[in-house]
């Protein structure tokens, strides 16, 4: 992992020397790490909105939306060729969004490998259907199992690796303060699944409670990324951004 990281830096450095101008090409690169945040958070905000805004714009009866997954089958109900895109879009969103996670870099391993297992199993999600009572299928759903582990990690990270980036900070009060908001954000994501499993058997109930799900882990990120760029200033929108390592499993700002 070292090692691959080294010979990333020294392709980096490689091509900021082409470029002739390393300062604009730090910039070019902030600018994708921000586009890169926006996208996965606002991806999750627009899930649920789009599904259900769509489906009852287009006769999808309200009785139906029993929860975000059931919108894959519901694309093909008649009539089928107006609704696809409510199975593209549920699809497509898991799918670019759990790309997104394993993309990104977290600012250690643990962090890391939360977030690309997180991204695989928002892909798992998307591309194992939940099952239709037509189907008649009783072997395990890989469906739910992945939708469980997904807010499991996602809490998992936000618990141990969110406040890593806070040792910036000068002011005591303002870390402590952004601790708590990434405690209640953790115990957030893990309330969801277990809500969502306690209420499974009334009607409409999960739906929103799943909707609830993915907006905290939107909002989570959202926050996140405030935090970064205005607050601990680790990934600042302008100006030069602190070079980082990580000594003793905890993060530093490198000395020059």
């Amino acid at each position: 992992m070292k090692r691959g990281a080294a010979q990333m830096s020294n392709i980096v450095d490689a091509v900021k020397a082409l470029t002739r101008a390393p300062a604009l090409f730090d910039l070019d690169l902030r600018h994708t790490y921000f586009a890169l945040r926006f996208a996965t958070g606002v991806l999750g905000l627009l899930l649920p909105l789009v599904l259900v805004g769509w489906g009852l714009a287009h006769q999808v009866g309200w009785n139906q939306m029993g929860s975000l997954s059931a919108f894959y089958w519901l694309s093909q109900s008649p009539p089928a060729d107006s609704n696809a895109l409510l199975r593209n879009w549920f699809v497509g969103s898991l799918v670019a969004v759990g790309t997104c996670l394993i993309i990104y870099r977290g600012y250690g391993h643990l962090e890391d490998r939360l977030l690309n297992l997180a991204g695989l199993a928002a892909a798992a999600v998307a591309l194992n259907p939940m099952p239709w009572p037509q189907l008649h299928e009783d072997k395990l759903q890989i469906h739910y199992v992945a939708a469980v582990v997904f807010f499991l990690l996602i809490a998992a990270t936000i618990w141990f690796c969110a406040r890593d980036t806070l040792f910036a900070i000068a002011d005591a009060r303002v870390r402590a303060r952004w601790a708590v908001i990434y405690k209640i954000f953790a115990i957030a994501m893990l309330a969801v699944p277990l809500t969502g499993f306690l209420l499974a058997q009334r009607a409409h109930q999960t739906i929103w409670i799943e909707a609830l799900g993915v907006w905290v882990f939107s909002g989570y990120w959202f926050v996140k990324t405030y935090e970064l760029s205005h607050v601990s200033m680790i990934e600042p929108a302008k100006g030069p951004a602190p070079r980082l390592r990580r000594v003793k499993g905890s993060l530093e700002i490198m000395r020059s």
